[in-house]
């Protein structure tokens, strides 16, 4: 459970995948790999657009929020008291809808958003077009395409053979992971 100004904030995660960091200022939520949904996307929109929001970085990297969720967490993302820097939202399922979404929330709120990180996800041309029209520091959408939009594990196993592929074979995988050779 995180106790967040005079919101609390609460989802099923691993604890050791939650960092919270909080300066007199500024506050950083790293959610990576914690199982959330389009349902944590409702709480995490509604602490964006909490007055004062001191939140200046996300990372929901790794979780199946899918273009739903992005939508979701778009309203948030659209309010003037957000002052959001910082979203890293790679291996998101997201296509060129949550694109949308995006661009719209950050064209509503004259952004503070300096980076956007939406690498592993299929944003598509027309997508990453748009996206570009926000004119940040910091943009990554490669590496992109339909094969990053495999949820859970499969999309972690899709990320190993990847790796496989590249030849990076020093790279060995910890000693409970089980890899087989199945099709996706």
């Amino acid at each position: 459970m995180i106790f967040y100004q005079d919101h609390i904030f609460f989802q099923r995660f691993r604890p050791e995948s939650l960092t919270c960091y909080y300066f007199s200022h500024y506050c950083l939520f790293r959610l990576s790999v914690c199982n959330l949904s389009e349902r944590s996307c409702e709480t995490l929109s509604s602490l964006l657009s909490s007055q004062p929001s001191s939140l200046r970085e996300l990372d929901l990297s790794n979780n199946d929020l899918k273009d739903s969720g992005v939508k979701v967490l778009s309203y948030g993302l659209e309010s003037l008291y957000c002052k959001l820097e910082i979203l890293r939202l790679s291996g998101c399922l997201i296509t060129e809808e949550g694109c949308k979404s995006l661009v719209s929330a950050f064209s509503l709120n004259s952004s503070h958003l300096k980076e956007l990180d939406l690498s592993y996800n299929n944003p598509g041309e027309a997508g990453v077009k748009m996206l570009e029209q926000l004119r940040l520091d910091t943009l990554r959408v490669e590496p992109a395409g339909v094969r990053w939009l495999t949820p859970g594990l499969r999309k972690c196993k899709c990320v190993f053979n990847v790796i496989h592929e590249n030849k990076a074979a020093h790279i060995q995988p910890p000693s409970n992971c089980h890899i087989t050779h199945s099709h996706l």
